[in-house]
Parts: structure tokens; sequence; C-alpha cells
């Protein structure tokens, strides 16, 4: 099962978080006394925003567990996606573009997927499955689906935290050169505002927390064709995942031999 519709929204953020720049904000209810300026400078003393940014990817690929949660757009189309994942492959979360919608869980390595109609039709068009495609759009719809270790693999790739979290890394040029804007807040935490623009002329936000641990809270493109708006929270909460009920599982290798629905 290619895993690229159901993951383009995810995919789309994490590649948009690993160019790590950032754009200017102002912060709610600024008054821009001399305390809050002198208060301002404190933050990472010393750091320049370069290095602000290799910190915040540091710090957010040691953390157990985040909620990471994307909205983008393209060529007149939305999407969105909201995975809560752990360094222990646990995730639930779900995904949306246009009308298709999906959401996922991997429990103890065994990863589901349940969709509605919208969604299969477009996947298994996508495949070419022709009329065993429409069949498996009956069987699978509003079901859960025990995806085969071969297909899980590749679909999970919004499960898997190290993975989405490693291509925040991949190309550390990506994080040169880069500005600081005044600190602002995002959901309430004080934040480090820093500034890229790329070479299409787009303007990478990005939102590091400037209190406690360096996490990244938010990251914005904008200016381009396809923005991208990803959000960071929940950092260290446990991954409330859980199977589905087995009535409710359909197993698609059983299912081809002729085998029971339900796992």
């Amino acid at each position: 099962m290619k895993a690229k519709f159901m993951v383009s929204a995810v995919a789309c953020a994490a590649l948009a978080v690993g160019v790590t720049g950032c754009g200017k904000a102002d912060a709610p209810g600024s008054s821009g006394s001399p305390d809050k300026k002198a208060a301002e400078k404190k933050t990472f003393e010393g750091q320049s925003p370069d290095q602000i940014a290799d910190k915040s990817v540091t710090a957010t690929k040691q953390a157990d567990s985040v909620r990471i949660r994307t909205e983008a757009a393209a060529n007149g189309q939305s999407a969105a996606s909201d995975y809560v994942v752990d360094t222990k492959g646990n995730c639930s979360g779900t995904n949306t573009q246009q009308e298709a919608k999906a959401e996922m869980r991997r429990v103890d390595s065994v990863t589901y997927l349940k969709a509605n109609q919208q969604y299969w039709e477009a996947l298994l068009k996508q495949q070419g499955t022709g009329a065993k495609g429409q069949k498996a759009t009956a069987a699978f719809k509003d079901k859960w689906v025990k995806l085969p270790p071969a297909d899980a693999k590749a679909a999970q790739a919004g499960c898997d935290k190290d993975a989405v979290i490693a291509l925040l890394d991949r190309d550390k040029s990506e994080r040169k050169g880069m500005t600081r804007a005044e600190d602002t807040q995002v959901d309430g935490k004080k934040a480090a505002v820093l500034q890229k623009k790329t070479a299409q002329g787009e303007t990478i936000t990005m939102y590091v927390a400037a209190e406690d641990e360096p996490y990244i809270l938010k990251v914005e493109q904008k200016g381009g064709k396809a923005p991208v708006t990803t959000t960071f929270t929940d950092y260290g909460k446990p991954v409330d995942a859980k199977a589905p009920p087995a009535g409710e599982v359909v197993d698609p290798q059983k299912q081809q031999k002729g085998g029971a629905a339900a796992s």
C-alpha cells in the first residue's frame, strides 16, 4: 500500500521544518519597556540565531514524545495531520486531505488504519487497482485495517518520531544565515523567533521555547506556493494509543486468502 497520499501532510511539514528558517512576529501585548527588552536579551544570551536553531533541533530530537500538527496547502488543495508520537514507535493520529480522512494507530509494532470512502477511493485509484480496488474500498471503509508489515513500514512515516524529526537535521546548511526577531509567545510559552528567506522568496519562521528545554514550538512557511504551518506541543506526555477492538479490524492478508475479516 503506497504511503504518498496518506502521509503527504506529515512529510510536507517535516520537509518545511527541515528548512529551519524563521520570520518576525510581534509579541501580543508587547509593551516594549526597557525591563522587557533586557529580559529578552538574556534569553539564549551570547548565542547566535544559528546556534539557537541547532540547539532546538537537538532538543526536539531527544524528546521522548511530542504532538506534531500540520496544516498545508498546494495547488488549490489543503491537507492537515495531527500525530502524537514517541521514541518507542507508538503513535495515534489523523490525516485529512480535502474530503479524504484517515486515522492511524501504532501499538506494539502493529499499525492500524481507519479511513472514509473518499480516502480509500483516492488511494486505490492512485495504485490503479481497478475492480479489486473498488471491492477493497467497500470492505475497508470505516473499518480498522491491520496493515501488513511491508505496507506498515511505508505507511507509518507520520507515526515514526525518529524519522520525522530526523528530517530536521537532514541538511545543516539550511539553518545557516538566520536572524533573530523580537521574542513572542506561542500557546502561552515564551519563544525566540528566528528568520530566514529562501531562494524562492519564501519566509520561514521558527519559534523556539525560550524557557526550560529549547524545543521547537512552531514553524511557519509563508510567501510561496505551498504554505505550511507545523506546531510541536505536549512534549514528554505519554502516547495514549490502544489497539482497536478485534471485531472492528479487517486483515487484508486473510481477506485475500478468503479468510475471516476480523483479526
